[in-house]
């Protein structure tokens, strides 16, 4: 795992990622975006305010879109299984 240690604000992220303050919130609190990957607390306590990495949420949403192609391709081969 490299991790990247440029951590900004929840609007700036919000803005480069493409995902609303409130989605990436709900994200962090559903624990779906990693913590000390995708965000950390800046103060080390916590309810102390978040940093955000840029780039590790971008790669999370690469992985997640990956992985949602790939259930897609595995459930339409189960489906070709049970017509051959």
């Amino acid at each position: 795992m490299t991790t990247s240690w440029n951590w900004v604000g929840i609007a700036e992220a919000s803005e480069a990622v493409g995902i609303s303050p409130t989605v990436l919130r709900n994200l962090q609190r559903s624990k779906k975006l990693p913590a000390g990957r995708c965000w950390i607390w800046l103060t080390g306590t916590e309810g102390g305010p978040l940093g955000w990495s840029i780039d590790e949420i971008r790669s999370w949403q690469v992985e997640q879109t990956l992985a949602i192609e790939q259930s897609t391709k595995d459930k339409a081969r189960s489906v070709e299984s049970f017509t051959s």
